[in-house]
């Protein structure tokens, strides 16, 4: 099986919820979802694909980690980390 890193577009965000929701067994209303995916698409959300299908989620967004001097450095936070139920212990 193949499977394919890539940046996730905005007509990609439903399979984008989907996956995650499968993965931690919650469901959202329609406008939950649409919060969601705004949220979601104006970060860095990446999927794995395995021939052809989304399977895997994560995401990344801008955050500042105060160091000692006092200065701050720019990290990234990492969320939506999940993968399909069934498409688990197969590399993604």
């Amino acid at each position: 099986m193949s499977v394919e890193v890539r940046p996730v577009g905005r007509d990609e965000m439903g399979a984008f919820l989907d996956v995650f929701e499968s993965a931690w067994g919650v469901s959202s209303d329609d406008e939950q979802r649409r919060q969601a995916g705004d949220v979601v698409a104006a970060e860095s959300p990446i999927g794995a694909f395995a021939e052809g299908d989304l399977t895997g989620t994560a995401m990344s967004f801008a955050l500042e980690l105060t160091v000692p001097g006092p200065v701050q450095l720019p990290m990234a936070g990492v969320s939506y980390v999940a993968v399909h139920p069934l498409h688990r212990r197969r590399g993604i």
